[in-house]
């Protein structure tokens, strides 16, 4: 039986939304089918067993969202195998673990609020105070990744209510936490240190299952020796692209230097941590959860103002900050590293859980749904089958060569054979469940929370009986939102459903008639009675619209737009020999957007697909292109020829596209638009 929803205990802060168990949210339509196509692949794919803790978790959040029986048995014989690994690893290192240790402080859980999932009995505090001599073993259980496997063991648990695996969560905890108490901080890995709201993140989630206090003082452990993610979002630095600021290979020189000197923690190792962006964006989640454990007001606007000033230095239309792999200004050619993509989504998500306010959970939510709509399903062919280790926003060839890139390989651009259970792919495939699974979350006094409207089936038990929400919609791609209630008795109930800031013009209708007000960029707040059958229809206005910032660019709804380029694909392979496909452009990209003229759309012949949105471009003479990507839009277009109007398709579904563009005005065209036959004059 899958576990009960909890919520932070005292001393925590209280935070506003809290996920419902694995199995309450079931996707339906489109997103039904995009999980099972990823089913397919985990299944087909050869593996390890047990596989890395990283992976472990998307196979268990895939198998218990999609529900697919095949994948349940595998989620089951993966996690058999991880825990028999994790015991045999952990009985010797508890053996010497217990033998170094001198002393041992004996304290029961108490109770704190909510009522604990599983009584540990007696467990043991680990002392704090540094030994002179790292113990061998610690190395091993604080590894930089160390936090994945307790994840992947409370996610098992929450799934189907197993207490042994989160008693092996705990234990995994406990002997990280003694660790941490034998070793200086320079002792503990810089990555370690960059990571440590993760560590910390799976503490918290265990103290409020548990209630044990222990587990709160290994928490602040962490937060002692962790990168200040506040003080860097705060101050934020790294203003500039690091391939301007500082080479890689100066950047390495320097860190070999720190190191000869004795300085583990030095400047340049610190920056070589922050300015990378799959770190940066797991900083910023430890905003988030630090937040959590202090309460404090500068910890609680960390995240928001981390996210702004990296959109405001290194923004794109994507929605989140260039990474080939580290922060790399505007420009929409240089790659965004799949595993950046895949951490900001689990540090907005983690954001969603953790404040406690609804306005930041709405901001949260936007910034989510662009991102799992856009740029993590843009990772990826449409059939899964192939994947990029890193993507560009305007990209016009994917082939094996040197790249304009900070350290990326030659190979990053290719769409290499997807192989489902190796880490980075699998977090990155995860993060269409992790978001399914939080579409719909709980709040205090039984209440729940829409934070998108995928379709989809929500249940929950509320005062005493199940309540089940039917989504019927074919969001992100549609605005007509239709959710009907079931229940066997009336029940009075508390809905928040996200209106979005985008949605001007949104109207919501009631079964009784009602019209509630639908305010942009909030959450409506419903408290009534239903009863079943009760009906709510929702319509979000889905024009498209243009948006301007360094560029210019089309979005609908949630979704970004991009012209998509006509394309040569041709076998090609990796440095290693992987199986790849390499992409050429057949079809020009040099394009302004006419900012001043009206966007239309173009609806699918098919059922369900989303529309093209039409709008009218001009060609450039001074766009050129370097190492076979765009220069930066030029910010002084200059058009040679007469405006055309061209066709833009969701940006996931163009391999080759331009989707960031230079901004001019229909004046600067050579010729008149004949907008009604969309020919050239």
């Amino acid at each position: 039986m899958p576990a009960k929803a909890v919520w932070n205990r005292a001393p925590l802060r209280q935070n506003r939304l809290s996920p419902l168990p694995l199995t309450a949210v079931r996707p339906a339509g489109w997103l039904l089918r995009e999980l099972k196509a990823q089913t397919t692949l985990f299944l087909e794919s050869p593996m390890d067993n047990p596989p890395h803790p990283r992976a472990l978790e998307s196979i268990i959040q895939l198998a218990y969202v999609s529900g697919d029986e095949a994948m349940l048995e595998m989620a089951a014989s993966c996690m058999k195998a991880a825990a028999a690994a994790i015991e045999a690893q952990l009985k010797p290192i508890e053996a010497a673990a217990s033998a170094a240790r001198k002393e041992s402080v004996h304290e029961t859980a108490k109770d704190s609020g909510n009522r604990s999932d599983v009584d540990f009995g007696e467990t043991h505090q680990p002392e704090l105070e540094p030994e002179r001599k790292p113990p061998e073993w610690a190395a091993t259980v604080l590894a930089p990744d160390a936090y994945a496997a307790p994840q992947a063991f409370i996610r098992y648990f929450t799934a189907t209510g197993d207490v042994k695996m989160l008693k092996l969560a705990l234990r995994m905890l406990t002997l990280q936490a003694r660790a941490l108490a034998q070793v200086s901080p320079g002792d503990v890995a810089p990555e370690t240190r960059a990571n440590a709201g993760e560590f910390m993140a799976a503490l918290l989630d265990v103290y409020n299952r548990t209630g044990q206090p222990q587990l709160l003082s290994i928490a602040k452990r962490w937060s002692d020796i962790a990168l200040d993610w506040t003080g860097w979002y705060t101050r934020f630095p790294q203003i500039q692209p690091m391939y301007r600021s500082l080479p890689f290979s100066q950047l390495t020189a320097q860190i070999k230097a720190e190191r000869e000197a004795g300085d583990a923690f030095g400047y340049f190792t610190v920056l070589s941590l922050a300015a990378r962006a799959d770190y940066a964006a797991r900083g910023l989640g430890a905003t988030a959860v630090h937040a959590a454990l202090t309460g404090a007001l500068k910890d609680e606007q960390a995240f928001t103002i981390g996210w702004e000033k990296l959109v405001k230095h290194h923004g794109t239309a994507l929605g989140m900050c260039t990474a080939d792999m580290y922060l790399a200004g505007h420009n929409p050619s240089q790659g965004v590293y799949v595993p950046a993509v895949t951490e900001m989504i689990r540090a907005l998500i983690t954001q969603t859980r953790m404040v406690s306010q609804f306005s930041s959970v709405a901001f949260a939510a936007e910034a989510l749904e662009k991102l799992v709509f856009s740029a993590n399903m843009a990772n990826f062919t449409p059939d899964w089958r192939y994947r990029q280790a890193a993507q560009r926003l305007n990209q016009i060839e994917c082939v094996r060569a040197p790249v304009s890139s900070y350290n990326l390989s030659e190979d990053s651009y290719l769409f290499v054979k997807t192989r489902a259970v190796e880490p980075d792919t699998a977090q990155a495939m995860g993060a269409l469940s992790a978001f399914t699974m939080t579409s719909w979350m709980c709040t205090p006094g039984g209440g729940l929370a829409a934070l998108s409207y995928i379709p989809c089936e929500v249940r929950d038990r509320i005062g005493g009986q199940l309540v089940k929400i039917t989504v019927e919609s074919n969001y992100p791609y549609d605005g007509e939102i239709r959710m009907t209630v079931a229940v066997k008795e009336p029940i009075r109930l508390t809905l928040f459903l996200r209106i979005p800031r985008w949605a001007g013009g949104a109207v919501m209708k009631l079964s009784s008639g009602e019209r509630p007000e639908c305010v942009p960029g909030t959450f409506l707040r419903l408290e009534r009675v239903f009863s079943g059958g009760d009906v709510i229809e929702l319509t979000l206005p889905m024009r498209a619209r243009m948006e301007e910032l360094n560029g210019a660019w089309i979005e609908r709804g949630p979704v970004l737009y991009a012209l998509p380029i006509d394309a040569d694909f041709t076998e090609a392979a990796t440095m290693d020999g992987a199986e790849a496909i390499g992409l050429k452009p057949l079809s020009d990209w040099r394009y302004a957007l006419l900012s001043d003229t009206p966007l239309s759309e173009e609806p699918s012949a098919h059922s369900g697909e989303p529309p093209r949105i039409r709008a009218a471009v001009v060609p450039l003479e001074n766009w050129s292109e370097k190492r076979r990507a765009p220069e930066p839009p030029p910010r002084e277009p200059k058009p040679n020829g007469p405006a055309r109007i061209v066709s833009f398709v969701p940006y996931a579904s163009a391999p080759l596209r331009i989707a960031q563009f230079p901004s001019a005005r229909s004046a600067q065209a050579h010729g008149r638009l004949d907008s009604d036959t969309n020919e050239e004059s």
